[in-house]
């Protein structure tokens, strides 16, 4: 295991840079009512000195995808809630990032930057543990699966771009820029959401991958770009210690939670499990 990364790969790759500061991973449940919502139980899931981050829940919501420090480079991560165990998947002198589980749910795809800069889309099948390269051609710093054949994703360049790749065609098109780093699923609708940056107001689009439309979900009360969707419809951001929740019936933004009792600040990245009663929110590291 190794190793210093080039200074060239952080010029180019800023949030990788940003993402290297001490962070940890905590797992709380979470209740999500017309009242109010409510985390307990938090349990610190990376306990890990260095980067933590990226959480993506399995199918089964009992076990989590994450990157983590390890000798001095990244690693994907699979953790068991139920025994409270990791796993190490890939074991290379590469950084591999932003683990997602394939449609077919029998891989998981990730950005592997190499040692020489090279920053390319791989995926890693589960039963087999065969790596393949799924985009060769594109230096993408975070994906989602639109459909088996159908992958979005933020891609670097002068612009960064928002693009759809077509895995049987090979083929890219360009559907935006100026673009943040979530990329999701929207519950409940075959489309992907992502955060704009093209104004000075900071807003969370649809794309539909089919026809490449876009149309604005809504505006974001902070320069805030990560996110995650509830299981029912409804849309979590971060602003330091506290969490704040987008309703499509009211289209309001509100204040619905705060870290303070947990002793815990510096949100970034969070995702909730499909069964809607876990979240996994990254925090400053201490």
């Amino acid at each position: 295991m190794k190793n210093k990364l080039p200074s060239i790969i952080f010029f180019l790759f800023g949030f990788y840079t940003q993402a290297q500061s001490s962070t940890e991973i905590y797992v709380f449940d979470f209740k999500n009512t017309d009242e109010k919502i409510t985390l307990t139980n938090p349990v610190n899931i990376s306990d890990n000195e260095g980067y933590d981050s990226q959480p993506f829940f399995l199918p089964n919501v009992d076990e989590i995808l994450f990157s983590s420090n390890r000798n001095g480079q990244t690693d994907l991560v699979k953790y068991s809630l139920k025994t409270n165990q990791k796993e190490w998947l890939i074991n290379t002198s590469a950084s591999e990032y932003s683990p997602t589980l394939t449609p077919q749910n029998d891989a998981v795809s990730y950005i592997k930057l190499e040692e020489n800069g090279t920053q390319l889309l791989w995926s890693f099948d589960l039963k087999t543990q065969k790596e393949t390269i799924l985009i060769p051609d594109l230096k993408i710093g975070y994906h989602v699966w639109f459909d088996e054949n159908t992958i979005v994703s933020f891609v670097l360049g002068e612009p960064n771009t928002l693009q759809i790749s077509d895995l049987n065609s090979k083929t890219h098109q360009i559907v935006s820029q100026q673009i943040g780093r979530s990329l999701h699923k929207t519950p409940h609708q075959k489309l992907i959401s992502f955060v704009s940056k093209s104004d000075s107001i900071w807003s969370i689009n649809s794309l539909n991958p089919l026809n490449g439309e876009i149309k604005l979900i809504t505006k974001i009360p902070f320069q805030i770009e990560d996110l995650t969707w509830t299981p029912d419809g409804k849309i979590l951001i971060s602003n330091n210690d506290a969490l704040f929740l987008y309703e499509p019936d009211t289209k309001n933004w509100k204040e619905v939670v705060t870290l303070k009792p947990f002793n815990l600040s510096g949100i970034t990245r969070l995702a909730v499990s499909s069964n809607g009663k876990k979240i996994a929110l990254v925090v400053q590291g201490k």
